[in-house]
């Protein structure tokens, strides 16, 4: 039975959130129809933290409950190695006048906003802590998925996006460290979230 277990890897795939200024969601907004509006900013716009490799932790295959007890520990533990002054870590962290989009092939899936987060080395070190020690934060976005259904039609999109582009590019050059946007847009309070589990 040990030989079958240890034969049979599992992992389960990890993904940091981060929690976006009103600014960022005003700013999100604007590709959304305005009928849907007052819900998206009802709702707290959480961000994930996308890196060019997947971060993952093995589970025991067998026992179902050790998968949440690991993800309890390693919660724990990236909780404590990131507090500052007893407290979580949530200082702000600036959004890169960076704008990237992404849509889907399958209309009804909507589109990906990516952005890029102005992370310099003390600021990466901090919240990059394991498990998410092994991630570069010149090649780590933060994405926004938003559905079909909330989306402007595609020729205002476009011109909306064009918008959010020159908001972050004119912020960037108004900002006194001159590559960085102002504290309107930017994420805080880091949360880690178990997205799915894959045998290997």
């Amino acid at each position: 039975m040990t030989e079958l277990a240890s034969s049979i890897e599992r992992k389960v795939q990890l993904k940091l959130q981060l929690q976006a200024s009103d600014g960022l969601k005003e700013l999100v907004s604007e590709v959304i129809t305005p009928e849907h509006r007052r819900e998206f900013a009802q709702r707290i716009l959480y961000m994930i933290l996308h890196t060019q490799y997947p971060v993952a932790m093995n589970v025991d295959p067998i026992h179902a409950t050790d998968i949440d007890n690991e993800m309890q520990r390693t919660v724990r533990e990236y909780t404590s190695n990131i507090e500052a002054g007893g407290r979580m870590y949530n200082r702000s962290l600036h959004v890169a006048p960076e704008l990237g989009t992404y849509e889907f092939a399958h209309e009804e899936e909507g589109m990906n906003l990516r952005f890029k987060l102005a992370l310099p080395d003390i600021e990466a070190n901090k919240l990059l802590a394991p498990p998410f020690d092994q991630v570069s934060s010149s090649r780590a976005y933060v994405v926004s998925h938003l559905p079909n259904h909330l989306l402007l039609p595609t020729e205002d999109r476009s011109i909306s996006i064009r918008r959010m582009r020159r908001r972050l590019g004119v912020a960037a050059h108004q900002g006194s460290q001159g590559t960085v946007a102002p504290d309107v847009y930017y994420l805080s309070h880091p949360t880690i979230k178990k997205w799915a589990i894959a045998d290997m």
